[in-house]
C-alpha cells in the first residue's frame, strides 16, 4: 500500500515501469507502476501533460487536485478504482475543474469502482461528464461530493455496494440495478435526470432504495421504459416525446407526472397498477398536443390509484381509477374505452367545415353543419362528421388520435398527414377515390371498443391497417388496399363482405377471438417471411373462410412461410411461382384447405409441411412442375410423414415428393416424379393414368377429350 504521482510527462499509464511514477510530488520517477492497493495522484508537479489511461490502470483511489493536464480514456478501456481498504482521505475519485478529461467511446471508455471497504468513499467529478461507471464492490460504500453527469448513452451500474448521492444533481443516459447483489442506493433530496432512450430506469426487487425527497425525470426525446422494481419512489417524471414509453412493475410513488411538451404523440404505456399516494399529474399542454395513458395489453386494465389528480387534455384507455380521487376529473378528457371510474363528457358531433386545414386546427370544426367555426378539436369519443357542407380542400391529418375518419360524403378534395408513427382511430376508417392524396405515411389502427364500424380504402393506398377493437365489429365498405405494411385483426371482428383486402407487400396476420369473415373477395400477400399469420386459438376465434381466394403474389426467392392453426377451414391458396421455399407451418392436428394451386412460369419451388399434420383438400387441386422446374413436397421432419387427404384423389407431375401419406379416394398419381422416400399411398409412374368420368367433370375437362372447355390441356 503505497503512494503513487505522476511525473511521466505525456504517456501512458500502463504496465510498463519507466520513469513515469514517483513516491513523491515531483520526486524522481522509476518507482513501480501502481497496483490495486495504491493512491495515485495527478497534481501541479505533474505538469501540463497528457496522460492516457489502459486496462491495466488500477488503483485504491486517484486525486487529481491541483493538475492542470489531461487524462486520456480511449475506448474498450476500464480504470479499475478500488480494494479492501478505503482510499487515501477517505477518497475515491477526485477531478477537478482546472483539468481536462476526454473519453473516446460512451459505453467502453469505463469506469468501474470495486473496494469491498464498509467506509464511506466519496466521488468528486470536477464538473466532467463520464461514460459508462459500475458500482460492483461487495460491501463497499461511496458518496458523490458533486454533482455528476453521464452521457445520454452512458450508463451508472449499481451492482454490489452503497452508492449516496448525497443530494448532489445526478444526469445519466440510464440506471441499472437490475442484479441480484446486495446493493442501496439513497437519494437524499437528488434531482436524477435520466436522458437516455430505452430502459433508462432499471431497478430489480432486491435493490434497497431509499426515495427519500428525490426527483427522477425522464427526458429523452425517444421512447423509454421505467423498471421500478416495485418501489416506491418520491416525485416521477416523465416529458413529452413523439414515442410510446413505457412503466413496468407495479410501484408506488408520493407523485407521478406525465407532461406532453410540444408533442402530439406521447403515450404512457401501464404494464402494471401504479400508486400514488400524493399527486397524479397528467398533462397535455394544449388540447391538440395530448398524453395518452393506456395499459400495455388491450382490454386488460391497469389501475392508477391516487389521492390527489390534476388532469387536462388526456386520453384514456383500459385504466381504472381508484383511491380518494375518484372518479377522476378533469378538462378535456378522452375515453379510448375500458375505463372506469373516470369522468368524461358526452359525446359530441362536430363538423369540418372551410375546406382546407389541419385536423389539429379549432377554426376548421363547428357544432352545425356548415356552421361556425372555433367549435373546438373533437376528441377521440366525439363524432367527427365530414359531408357535402365541409368545403372543398385539402385535410391534413396532423394527430395521432381522433374520432371516426369517414370521407364517404365528403366535399373535401385532398388528403395529407403529418409525420406519426401511429394513426389511431377509435371510429370507422373510410378514405375515397375522388379525395386525392397520400396515405401511405401512418399506420393506421382502428380501436373503437363497442358497436359497428366501417372501414375501406377505395382506390387510395395505405400504409398498415390493425383493427385492434375488442367488443367491436369492422364491415368493408370498400376494397383495402395496402401499398406497404401488414393487416392485422388483432381484437374484434371483421368483415370483408365482397371486397378484396390487398397487402400488396406485406402480410394479413389474425390473432382475434372474435369473427372474421373473409367473404368473396381477393386476399393478397406480397411481402416475405411470414406471408399469411393466423393465430387464432382453437374454439376461441372464428374464421369464415367463405368463397375467399388467399393471393401470394412475392416472386422473389426469399423464403415465405404460411401459419395455419389446427381445426380451421381456409379459402383456396393461389401461389405465384417463384423459386422461393415455402414453409406450411400448422400448430397441431390438421387443417382444410379448399385448394392450393400455382400460377405464372414454372421455377422450382420447394414446399415443407409441418411433420405429423393432416391436410385435407376440399377440391383435388394441387400444383404440377415441369421439366426441369420440379416442385419439392417433404415433412419439415425426416420419417416422420404428413397426411395429405384428397376424396377425389391427385393427379401430379413432375414433384419431388418424401415423407407424405396419401389418403382419400382415387389413388394419388405422381408422373414423371422422384420418390425420395417415406411416401405411402401414392404411384409414381410417367404415364397420366386414366380418369373415370366423374373425375374429368370434377376437373373441368370433358368426358370425351380430357381437355378444357378451351382445347388446352389444364393440368390437375
Amino acid at each position: 500500500m503505497a503512494d503513487r504521482f505522476w511525473v511521466g510527462g505525456t504517456a501512458t499509464w500502463d504496465a510498463t515501469v519507466g520513469t513515469k511514477w514517483s513516491t513523491t510530488s515531483g520526486g524522481v520517477g522509476g518507482s513501480t507502476v501502481p497496483t490495486a492497493v495504491d493512491d495515485v495522484f495527478f497534481d501541479a508537479a505533474s505538469g501540463v501533460v497528457v496522460c492516457t489511461l489502459s486496462n491495466s490502470s488500477v488503483c485504491r483511489s486517484l486525486d487529481c487536485l491541483g493538475y492542470t493536464g489531461t487524462i486520456t480514456h480511449p475506448a474498450a478501456t476500464t480504470l479499475t478504482i478500488g480494494s479492501g481498504t478505503a482510499g487515501a482521505g477517505n477518497r475515491a475519485l477526485r477531478l477537478v475543474a482546472g483539468m481536462t478529461y476526454t473519453f473516446s467511446n460512451a459505453t467502453t471508455s469505463a469506469y468501474s469502482f470495486v473496494s469491498t471497504s464498509a467506509t464511506v468513499q466519496t466521488i468528486e467529478s470536477g464538473s466532467k461528464t463520464f461514460s459508462n461507471i459500475t458500482f460492483n464492490g461487495a460491501g463497499g460504500s461511496w458518496q458523490l461530493a458533486a454533482a455528476f453527469t453521464a452521457g445520454a448513452t452512458a450508463t451508472l451500474t449499481l451492482t454490489t455496494g452503497t452508492l449516496d448521492t448525497n443530494n448532489q444533481a445526478v444526469s445519466v443516459g440510464l440506471f441499472s440495478s437490475a442484479a441480484a447483489g446486495t446493493r442501496t442506493l439513497t437519494l437524499g433530496s437528488t434531482t436524477w435526470t435520466a436522458t437516455g432512450a430505452g430502459v433508462s430506469w432499471s431497478a430489480s426487487s432486491t435493490l434497497t432504495l431509499n426515495a427519500n425527497t428525490s426527483t427522477i425525470s425522464q427526458t429523452s426525446a425517444s421512447a423509454t421504459t421505467f423498471t421500478g422494481g416495485t418501489k416506491t419512489y418520491n416525485t416521477v417524471s416523465r416529458a413529452g416525446n413523439n414515442a410510446t414509453n413505457n412503466i413496468s412493475d407495479a410501484n408506488t410513488y408520493a407523485n407521478l407526472t406525465f407532461l406532453s411538451g410540444a408533442n402530439l404523440q406521447f403515450v404512457m404505456s401501464l404494464a402494471a397498477n401504479q400508486t400514488v399516494t400524493g399527486t397524479f399529474t397528467a398533462t397535455g399542454t394544449t388540447a391538440t398536443q395530448r398524453v395518452f395513458v393506456a395499459s400495455s395489453v388491450l382490454a386488460t386494465a391497469r389501475t392508477i390509484t391516487a389521492a390527489v389528480v390534476s388532469l387536462a387534455n388526456v386520453d384514456f384507455s383500459d385504466i381504472t381509477a381508484a383511491g380518494a380521487a375518484i372518479p377522476f376529473a378533469g378538462t378535456g378528457l378522452g375515453d379510448g374505452g375500458g375505463n372506469t371510474s373516470i369522468t368524461f363528457s358526452a359525446p359530441l358531433s362536430r363538423f369540418w367545415v372551410g375546406g382546407t386545414g389541419s385536423w389539429s386546427a379549432t377554426a376548421r370544426w363547428s357544432a352545425t353543419s356548415g356552421g361556425v367555426g372555433s367549435a373546438g378539436v373533437p376528441l377521440i369519443h366525439d363524432v367527427a362528421i365530414f359531408n357535402a357542407s365541409s368545403g372543398a380542400g385539402t385535410l391534413t391529418l396532423d394527430m395521432p388520435r381522433v374520432a371516426t375518419v369517414d370521407f364517404t360524403s365528403s366535399s373535401l378534395t385532398g388528403y395529407a398527414e403529418s409525420a406519426s408513427t401511429v394513426i389511431s382511430t377509435f371510429g370507422s376508417w373510410v378514405t375515397v377515390g375522388s379525395m386525392v392524396g397520400v396515405y401511405t405515411t401512418n399506420a393506421k389502427i382502428l380501436r373503437a371498443r363497442t358497436g359497428s364500424w366501417s372501414v375501406g380504402t377505395a382506390s387510395q393506398a395505405h400504409g398498415a391497417i390493425t383493427i385492434s377493437a375488442p367488443g367491436a365489429t369492422y364491415a368493408a365498405v370498400s376494397s383495402l388496399f395496402l401499398r406497404t405494411g401488414t393487416f392485422t385483426v388483432s381484437h374484434g371482428s371483421f368483415n370483408a363482405s365482397t371486397f378484396s383486402v390487398m397487402a400488396v407487400a406485406g402480410a394479413i396476420t389474425i390473432s382475434t377471438i372474435d369473427t372474421v369473415s373473409m367473404g368473396s373477395g381477393v386476399w393478397l400477400v406480397g411481402g416475405t417471411a411470414t406471408v399469411w399469420n393466423h393465430t387464432q386459438t382453437l374454439g376461441s376465434g372464428t374464421l369464415n373462410p367463405d368463397t375467399a381466394t388467399i393471393v401470394v403474389s412475392d416472386q422473389s426467392t426469399t423464403g415465405k412461410t404460411v401459419n395455419m392453426r389446427s381445426g380451421y377451414t381456409y379459402p383456396a391458396f393461389v401461389i405465384v411461382r417463384s423459386a422461393a421455399i415455402y414453409t406450411w407451418s400448422i400448430n397441431a392436428g390438421s387443417v382444410t384447405i379448399a385448394s392450393i394451386s400455382a400460377i405464372g412460369a414454372f421455377r422450382p419451388m420447394t414446399w415443407t409441411f409441418s411433420a405429423s399434420r393432416n391436410v385435407t383438400l376440399t377440391n383435388p387441386i394441387f400444383p404440377s412442375g415441369a421439366a426441369g422446374n420440379l416442385i419439392t413436397v417433404s415433412s419439415s421432419t425426416g420419417g416422420s410423414p404428413f397426411a395429405l387427404i384428397s376424396s377425389d384423389g391427385l393427379t401430379l407431375q413432375y414433384m419431388s415428393l418424401r415423407d407424405i401419406t396419401a389418403s382419400g379416394g382415387i389413388p394419388f398419381f405422381a408422373g414423371n416424379s422422384t420418390n425420395v422416400s417415406g411416401n405411402t399411398g401414392w404411384t409414381f409412374a410417367t404415364r397420366r393414368p386414366f380418369l373415370p368420368a366423374a373425375r374429368l367433370v370434377a376437373t373441368g375437362r370433358s368426358v370425351a377429350s380430357g381437355r378444357s372447355a378451351a382445347g388446352t390441356r389444364t393440368p390437375v
